[in-house]
C-alpha cells in the first residue's frame, strides 16, 4: 500500500508549521506574561510536566518498536494499552509545549493542527497495517483503544530484545521537545526584557 502525502511528507509539514509557530513567538508575546505572572509560571510548570512525560513515553514506546516498527505486529509494553501511544505522548508533548508558550491561543493552535494532521495519518496506518498483519491486526484492533491508553491491559514481557543503533535515533527525536521547551522559555525572556519586538499580543 503506498503512502499518502501526509505520510511521505510528514517532517516537512512539521517543520512548516515550527516555522510559523516561531514567528508568532518572535513577534508577539503572552498577555498573560506581563500582566498575571502567577499563571504564566503555572502554565510553564505544568506544561514542563506534559513534556517530561512525552519524553519518557516516546522512549518507552521505541524501546517496544525499535527495528521492528510497521514490519512486526508489536503489541507490548505502551502499545499493549493504546495502538498509537507515539501519537499519544507526543500529544502530550505539543500540549505541554503550548502551554509552556504563555499563551492559551498558542496551546489552541498546536493542539488543533496535531488533531487536523495525526487523525487522518493515524488512519491511513492503520489501513497499511491492517493490510500487511490481516486477522492477527483485527483482533488487536478490537481490544486495544486507538489514542487513549488503558491502564489495566499493560503487558511487559520479562525481556525484550533490542536494536541500539535504532534507539539511539529515537532518543534524538525525543530530545528535540526538551530543547523546544528551553527555546519558548528562552524567547519569553527576551520579551521581558525588550529585545524582541512585541508587535501583537498573545491571548
Amino acid at each position: 500500500m503506498s503512502r499518502s502525502i501526509i505520510e511521505t511528507h510528514r517532517v516537512f509539514f512539521t517543520w512548516i508549521f515550527a516555522l510559523f509557530l516561531f514567528a508568532l513567538l518572535l513577534f508577539g508575546d503572552s498577555i498573560w506574561r506581563a500582566n498575571y505572572p502567577v499563571i504564566t509560571g503555572l502554565m510553564f510548570f505544568a506544561g514542563s510536566i506534559l513534556v517530561g512525560l512525552a519524553v519518557i513515553g516516546r522512549l518507552w514506546c521505541a524501546l517496544h518498536i525499535s527495528g521492528y516498527k510497521t514490519y512486526h505486529l508489536v503489541a507490548t509494553g505502551p502499545y499493549s494499552m493504546s495502538r498509537n501511544p507515539l501519537y499519544f505522548f507526543s500529544f502530550l508533548g505539543v500540549l505541554g509545549l503550548g502551554l509552556a508558550s504563555g499563551s492559551l491561543l498558542i496551546t489552541a493552535i498546536m493542539t488543533a493542527f496535531f488533531a487536523l494532521y495525526y487523525a487522518p495519518l493515524i488512519r491511513e496506518e492503520q489501513k497499511r497495517l491492517l493490510e500487511m498483519h490481516g486477522e492477527s491486526y483485527r483482533e488487536y484492533l478490537s481490544r486495544t483503544p486507538a489514542f487513549w491508553p488503558k491502564l489495566s491491559l499493560l503487558n511487559e514481557p520479562e525481556e525484550y530484545t533490542v536494536q541500539p543503533r535504532v534507539y539511539r535515533r529515537s532518543m534524538g527525536e525525543a530530545v528535540w521537545f526538551i530543547i523546544f521547551l528551553g527555546l519558548f522559555q528562552f524567547i519569553g525572556v527576551l520579551h521581558q526584557q525588550a529585545v524582541l519586538p512585541n508587535l501583537f499580543s498573545l491571548v
